[in-house]
C-alpha cells in the first residue's frame, strides 16, 4: 500500500524479486559515499558559481567513428561558453590509474570501475566530464551509472549508419560536421537541465 499523507494513493503485490546485475556496484558506491569526506564547498554552491551542474557525457560507439574528435569539439565549445569542461579519455586512465592492470590481464569490470571512480572525482569537483573510450562501450554504461548515482550520466553514441537501436541519450552519425554535432550535444545538455537557469 502506498500512502500519501493520510490518503491511500495506490497499492500492489510484489510477486517476485528482480535480479539486479549491478547490485554489487551500487553497494560499493553506497559504501564509498557513506564514508566520503566532503570538502567545505557544497555541490549547490559549486554549481551556482560554475553556472552548471556536474555531469558525465560519455561518447560511445565503435572504434574509428571519430568519438575523440567529437568529444574534443564539445569540450572546447562548453569551455568557450565559460563552463568547467574536461575531457577524460579512457586511454589516459588506462595509461595512468590502470597501468598496473594492463600487465595482469585485468577484467573489463575493473577497468570500468576505475574509469567511473576517476570520473566521480572530477564530477565531485563540479566539472562537466566528457569521456570517450573504446574500452568502455554502451554495454558498460549501466555499470558507470551505478558507480556515480548522484550525477547525471548522458550517452552520446556515434555510429556509421543512419539508424541504430541503442538506448543512448543522443545518437549522431559519424559523418555529421563537428559543429553541427556539437550544437546537437549542447541542446541535449540543456534538455537534461545541466545549466543553471
Amino acid at each position: 500500500m502506498i500512502v500519501d499523507g493520510y490518503d491511500i494513493a495506490g497499492g500492489g503485490i510484489i510477486t517476485s524479486a528482480v535480479a539486479d546485475e549491478k547490485e554489487g556496484l551500487r553497494a560499493e558506491a553506497q559504501r564509498r559515499d557513506f564514508h566520503w569526506i566532503k570538502g567545505g564547498v557544497s555541490q549547490e554552491a559549486r554549481a551556482a558559481k560554475l553556472g552548471h551542474r556536474p555531469a558525465l557525457i560519455m561518447f560511445v560507439g565503435k572504434a574509428g567513428t571519430g568519438k575523440h574528435d567529437y568529444a574534443r569539439a564539445v569540450e572546447k565549445a562548453l569551455f568557450d561558453q565559460g563552463m568547467s569542461a574536461y575531457m577524460l579519455d579512457g586511454t589516459n586512465v588506462l595509461l595512468g590509474v590502470d597501468a598496473d592492470l594492463v600487465w595482469v590481464g585485468a577484467t573489463q569490470e575493473e577497468l570500468v570501475r576505475r574509469f567511473a571512480e576517476v570520473g566521480h572525482l572530477l564530477l565531485d569537483a563540479g566539472h562537466l566530464v566528457i569521456s570517450t573510450t573504446n574500452a568502455i562501450g554502451l554495454a558498460d554504461f549501466a555499470a558507470v551509472q551505478a558507480l556515480i548515482p548522484d550525477f547525471p550520466v548522458l550517452a552520446v553514441e556515434l555510429h556509421a549508419s543512419k539508424s541504430t537501436v541503442s538506448a543512448a541519450d543522443l545518437q549522431l552519425r559519424a559523418k555529421n560536421p563537428l559543429m553541427t554535432s556539437s550544437a546537437k550535444c549542447q541542446t541535449c545538455f540543456k534538455d537534461a537541465k545541466l545549466s543553471n537557469p
